[in-house]
């Protein structure tokens, strides 16, 4: 059974992972928008 500490260091790392995915995929959509905004120009 873990301690509390190593539960919440364990919990800390999951919710670390789960914020740099939404900021990576938050970066993805902007990426997104800006080239369909660039296509949606040049058409």
């Amino acid at each position: 059974m873990p301690t509390g500490r190593e539960h919440y260091e364990k919990l800390g790392s999951i919710a670390d992972k789960a914020h740099s995915a939404a900021a990576d995929f938050d970066d993805m959509e902007r990426t997104n928008e800006a080239k369909l905004r660039a296509v949606g120009e040049q058409a």
